[in-house]
């Protein structure tokens, strides 16, 4: 029993990071280490005075502050790297999709991946009277996580690719979209994961291509299939002026509208029926300044124009307030308007 309880506590007391009061200071203290240099490993350092707090809770501080500087070398230079902007341009257009250029993402990879970030080392100086932490985060062995994410995510996308050819051979064209636009965006998702990959691990970086021969691929699919469908916009009400924004909303996202049903071509049309109000919601006292607010609201109705059958219907209401009444109505209904443009054609898919 003496020799099992030793055994546990040997096993404890080697597990635990080491403590080191030497007369000269760690390399590492200085924010270098041979032991654990690059491109192997990324390092951190935390100091905290031994003056304040119990021990226990220095330890805590100090080790936080370690993990933190790796955070913020990693982040910032996934920052740096995705930056620019990524332009996916389609097989059969002279323009990108949508006309727009897509921003890359940091990605959340970055968390799980600092989860593996180790304290190996603290550091007391009985001169300085302060603590220091070293933490240690494996390059090679964090990009390994992150590649694993990147294949995980290649399967969905052989799903959502095989969903979307099905839906498009079955004359299902608004399915196919949707299935397809999950597809591009997971390819999306694995080219910023590829940057993270190529700053742990840069020898990794000529897979990066593979994914963005993907998205381009799946941006030259939903190029074609967008000019098969049609939407007519209807709008009345007193704000009807939204009208201009859902069809700069449908534009930007691909889709071709026109003011009228009719024409030769053999393209899906869907008809979006809009219904807006515009009401006055009483007045609000921003100090000296007394404000009217109003508030807009749209009730929009889809419907296959060939079978009549609706769709589905979406609604938005967004407010805005301005001194004078007039103004105040103008404001809610521009910030209607902004709204729908920007998320009129994702929740659209959704119906569908």
């Amino acid at each position: 029993m003496k020799k099992t309880k030793l055994l546990i506590a040997l096993i404890v007391l080697f597990s635990m990071p080491c403590v080191v009061n030497a007369k000269k200071n760690p390399d590492w203290v200085d924010g270098n280490s041979k032991k654990y240099s690059e491109p192997r490993y990324f390092i951190g350092v935390g100091a905290v005075s031994m003056e304040k707090g119990g021990k226990k809770q220095q330890v805590t501080w100090v080790s936080d502050l370690a993990r933190a500087e790796i955070a913020k070398t990693l982040r910032s230079r996934v920052q740096a790297t995705t930056s620019g902007e990524r332009t996916v341009t389609s097989e059969n257009s002279a323009k990108p999709e949508s006309n727009s250029s897509q921003k890359d993402i940091v990605v959340a990879s970055t968390d799980e991946i600092l989860n593996g970030i180790e304290i190996k080392e603290f550091y007391r100086d009985k001169k300085t009277k302060m603590l220091y932490a070293l933490a240690v985060l494996d390059r090679p062995r964090s990009a390994r996580i992150v590649q694993k994410q990147i294949d995980d995510l290649k399967q969905v996308i052989v799903t959502e690719m095989d969903a979307g050819n099905s839906f498009q051979n079955d004359g299902d064209i608004l399915l196919a979209i949707r299935h397809y636009n999950k597809a591009l965006k997971l390819a999306d998702i694995i080219n910023d994961k590829n940057e993270v990959v190529s700053i742990l691990d840069p020898a990794t970086m000529p897979k990066m291509n593979v994914a963005e021969n993907e998205a381009a691929k799946i941006t030259t699919i939903l190029y074609g299939l967008k000019k098969r469908v049609r939407f007519v916009v209807k709008v009345q009400g007193p704000a009807d002026s939204v009208k201009t924004y859902i069809i700069k909303g449908l534009s930007n996202a691909g889709f071709v509208t026109k003011e009228s049903i009719g024409g030769t071509d053999k393209a899906k049309t869907y008809v979006l029926s809009g219904n807006t109000d515009l009401n006055y919601k009483g007045d609000m006292n921003m100090g000296k300044l007394t404000v009217q607010i109003y508030q807009a609201d749209l009730d929009l109705e889809i419907m296959d124009e060939e079978t009549n059958e609706t769709i589905g219907a979406l609604t938005w209401s967004a407010s805005g307030n301005e001194k004078m009444g007039n103004m105040a109505s103008k404001s809610a209904v521009r910030a209607l308007g902004s709204l729908v443009e920007r998320t009129l054609p994702n929740r659209m898919m959704e119906l569908f």
